[in-house]
């Protein structure tokens, strides 16, 4: 058995626990007596049981993936193929809390891909049922003990302009450049490290407070603005990871969403990729 304490969270990992990568070290944990968040059993070269009686109830693909997601009674499953491909490489399949779960990874060739996407999933999903705990498709630097983190579609540039407050902006440090996770407690924003940062190998074991949301936008000129309410609320829900089949975590992220919009400023930054646009951004949120 492998424990991680990710976002403040314990999660337990089971089975064929080995396919963790290097990713996860900085968040092993030993002999930890908190309950956990959730519980995931690996089992590596096994296939489970047919699912000719349950109901497909959803589809999603990606530039990466493809799911599709069935349910039966309060269980569901996520078969996952890779896209364009006819067989499945896993399938995981999770309680309705999303606390007991199990991955299967058929094709051991993506066995580390097939965790990787499992953990995210339940982890996103069991902690939108927390009401507290989201996990965001987003790039983080850090300041001054505060974080600053940057949004937008694929191909924005939000790794660039984190890249830029690295090279202009002293004492400032990446915290996680992809997926990290997003915390409320005791009515403030906190800003967590995770394994999961994309193309960038920054798996950093740290925690911040969160200065803004920023979201980017490709522009002829650089200019910045803040949003308030529904405006903040509809920048920020697009980035967050959810399952839109299920209501009851549907509903989880938008309450937690709900808090983080009331206590957290949020801004638009429309830019280049230049060193103005990061002596902008930093300007404006940095006093915040």
């Amino acid at each position: 058995m492998k424990q991680y304490e990710i976002g403040g969270c314990l999660c337990t990992i089971k089975g064929d626990e080995q396919v963790a990568g290097a990713n996860y070290t900085p968040f092993e944990r030993d002999n930890s007596t908190a309950n956990p968040l959730f519980e995931l059993d690996v089992k590596l070269n096994q296939t489970p049981s047919s699912i000719e009686e349950w109901s497909e109830v959803d589809e999603y693909v990606d530039e990466n993936n493809r799911f599709v997601a069935y349910q039966k009674e309060d269980k569901l499953r996520l078969v996952g193929y890779l896209p364009g491909k006819p067989h499945p490489i896993s399938v995981v399949e999770c309680n309705e809390r999303f606390n007991q779960n199990t991955l299967w990874i058929i094709e051991p060739n993506f066995k580390q891909m097939a965790f990787d996407n499992a953990m995210m999933l339940v982890y996103a999903c069991a902690g939108a049922l927390r009401q507290d705990t989201l996990l965001i498709h987003s790039s983080v630097v850090v300041r001054n003990e505060k974080a600053y983190l940057f949004l937008g579609k694929s191909g924005t540039g939000k790794s660039t302009h984190t890249r830029l407050w690295l090279e202009h902006i002293a004492h400032t440090h990446r915290l996680n450049d992809d997926n990290p996770v997003i915390k409320i407690e005791h009515d403030e924003v906190i800003v967590y490290g995770s394994p999961w940062s994309g193309k960038t190998a920054c798996y950093l074991d740290e925690h911040y407070p969160v200065g803004a949301f920023t979201r980017l936008w490709q522009a002829p000129e650089n200019k910045i603005n803040r949003l308030k309410g529904a405006m903040a609320y509809a920048s920020l829900m697009p980035t967050v990871s959810t399952l839109p089949c299920s209501a009851a975590v549907g509903e989880g992220v938008r309450n937690a969403l709900t808090k983080v919009v009331e206590h957290t400023p949020v801004f638009r930054l429309d830019c280049l990729p230049d060193e103005a646009a990061a002596q902008l951004s930093f300007n404006t949120l940095a006093v915040q």
